[in-house]
């Protein structure tokens, strides 16, 4: 168990996320979530640990099918940066929109309560 790998695990699995990857009944995921965020309160948080997405209301499907998805793929790809994947929990996805324009970070804690977080910087 590498606990120093979890920073670049979280950080790939938010930016691959967010990525032209993430192509769902045809049309990209980021693009739901750019639209979430343009009202208030101009934040959304996906946690892929339990699959909720917040500020609670309704969602496009495409979004749910995609947190769903990478809520399944979320084990596998700890085990793939040597994290034992219960050694890791609360794995969200925090993108707001801001005056100088979108951030997007990541953030864990691991089983010894310590709290990881980093921004993901997206091409666009």
């Amino acid at each position: 168990m590498k606990y120093k790998n979890i920073d670049s695990a979280i950080h790939n699995f938010g930016q691959s996320f967010m990525s032209l990857m993430n192509f769902v009944n045809a049309d990209y995921v980021f693009e739901d979530v750019y639209r979430l965020v343009r009202v208030p309160p101009h934040e959304l948080t996906i946690n892929f640990s339990t699959g909720e997405v917040s500020p609670a209301g309704k969602h496009p499907a495409r979004l749910l099918l995609s947190v769903q998805d990478y809520k399944e793929k979320l084990p596998n790809h700890l085990e793939r940066h040597q994290i034992n994947p219960g050694a890791v929990e609360n794995v969200r996805l925090v993108h707001r929109l801001t005056p100088k324009g979108h951030e997007t970070a990541m953030a864990a804690t691991d089983d010894r309560g310590k709290e990881h977080s980093i921004q993901v910087k997206l091409p666009w």
